[in-house]
């Protein structure tokens, strides 16, 4: 079976350590890769605010109105934490709401992500807490875009193939090139 173009994916990885948000219950908890619990926190996502679980227990006649809407009573996202910027980089989706995604196909589970985010940034609810989630940026698995995310956007102007068919940095044009500037 022959790949299509855009079946596969690349993204630069950002710096920190991975994570697992979940939230529910009116909390949002991040383990890290061992699952040991590294933060609990108030969030946007569905179920990770206090006003969420605490609807909850108000309206137990009837049925489930959270703060995001009816039945969103939990999220899992996979994310890389960065401690510097405070920011939560979301890589893919687990689990929004009453929908899981775990069965969905990458592409579909990045529209879904990208769409989550959108509504939240028009309803202007993400302002309100002290963090910052950014979505990660998928390219199509290409060889320019696979060199932008490994070597970055300086380094990739100097790549070039040796007679092996290697790809290596030009030193001497990025010395050049920084004495120069």
């Amino acid at each position: 079976m022959l790949a299509t173009p855009g079946a596969f994916k690349v993204y630069a990885r950002p710096e920190g350590n991975r994570c697992l948000l979940t939230s529910g219950y009116g909390v949002t908890i991040a383990r890290d890769a061992r699952g040991f619990v590294v933060a609990k926190f108030a969030s946007f996502l569905p179920g990770g605010h206090p006003a969420a679980a605490q609807e909850e227990d108000e309206e137990l006649e009837k049925p489930k109105q959270h703060w995001m809407g009816a039945d969103e009573d939990m999220a899992a996202l996979e994310c890389i934490f960065n401690k510097q910027t405070r920011t939560y980089f979301v890589v893919d989706i687990m689990h929004w709401g009453d929908t899981s995604y775990r069965q969905y196909p990458l592409a579909v589970r990045l529209h879904h992500l990208q769409d989550k985010f959108q509504q939240l940034a028009k309803s202007g609810i993400a302002a309100e807490f002290n963090l910052n989630f950014r979505l990660v940026d998928y390219l199509d698995c290409t060889v320019e875009a696979f060199n932008h995310c490994y070597y970055g956007p300086l380094l990739t102007p100097y790549l070039t193939r040796t007679d092996q068919g290697d790809q290596v940095i030009d030193k001497q044009a990025v010395f050049r090139d920084l004495s120069d500037g």
